[in-house]
């Protein structure tokens, strides 16, 4: 018997999913690694797109809430990406490469890419 295409779409749909979960799953173990080189790591992050979205504010080690304003102002509902945040402006808004390190490895470890300002 011949699949029908919806047939096979599916099929093709529930391997991707499966897949994707895979490889969500061995990202997030591999930038939690703190044995890899941590530029490797967040470059990966970075360019997968495959952080959770968190609901929540969140703050992380070395960039709480309050710097995240105080960089920007956010709407309210707004999506806060934070590798766009890290990587376009804290360098640029005078935080040591110390600091910078310490909320990298804070987001790899929560693997949180964005959040939503929800007050």
């Amino acid at each position: 018997m011949v699949m029908s295409t919806k047939g096979m779409l599916e099929a093709q749909i529930g391997n991707l999913k499966l897949m994707s979960d895979q490889v969500k799953d061995n990202l997030k173990k591999y930038v939690q690694d703190t044995n890899e080189p941590l530029e490797d790591r967040w470059k990966l992050f970075v360019d997968s797109d495959l952080g959770d979205d968190d609901k929540f504010i969140e703050d992380f080690d070395g960039l709480d809430f309050d710097d995240v304003v105080a960089i920007r102002d956010y709407d309210k509902y707004e999506s806060v990406n934070l590798t766009r945040l890290v990587n376009d402006r804290l360098e640029d808004e005078g935080y040591e490469p110390e600091r910078i390190i310490r909320i990298k490895e804070s987001i790899l470890k929560k693997f949180i890419k964005s959040y939503r300002v929800d007050w």
